[in-house]
């Protein structure tokens, strides 16, 4: 786990079938910048791939797709949510990939503490 004096984000965003208006951008600019802050410790680079798009279900009418791909160094954590708000669907991919960064995080930290009591007993 490096921590470095820099850190670099990329966001690109693409949209189809959707306008994304500067509210709706300023708040999905706060929740990456949620995002950002949890992962700025481990990673110098972050790339965030964001597409909103309209799509038409037979069952359900016209909802809206997006899907968020996080790419940090060799890592990539996904989240895709349907649905016909578009603020409670960021609020939804927002938690996924928070959640699923918490996970490997803890993942992370219990191997290291594992490997830490291992040192510990054969000194």
């Amino acid at each position: 786990m490096a921590i470095s004096d820099h850190f670099l984000r990329k966001v690109q965003i693409n949209t189809h079938d959707f306008v994304l208006t500067s509210v709706i951008r300023d708040y999905l600019d706060e929740k990456i910048k949620k995002i950002e802050n949890f992962v700025k410790k481990r990673f110098s680079e972050v790339l965030f791939e964001i597409s909103v798009s309209r799509i038409s279900h037979r069952r359900h009418g016209t909802r809206l797709l997006m899907v968020m791909n996080l790419k940090l160094n060799k890592e990539m954590v996904r989240s895709e949510e349907q649905g016909e708000d578009i603020y409670e669907i960021i609020d939804t991919v927002e938690y996924e990939i928070l959640r699923q960064l918490k996970a490997e995080k803890d993942k992370f930290l219990a191997q290291q503490r594992k490997r830490s009591r291992k040192a510990k007993t054969e000194i």
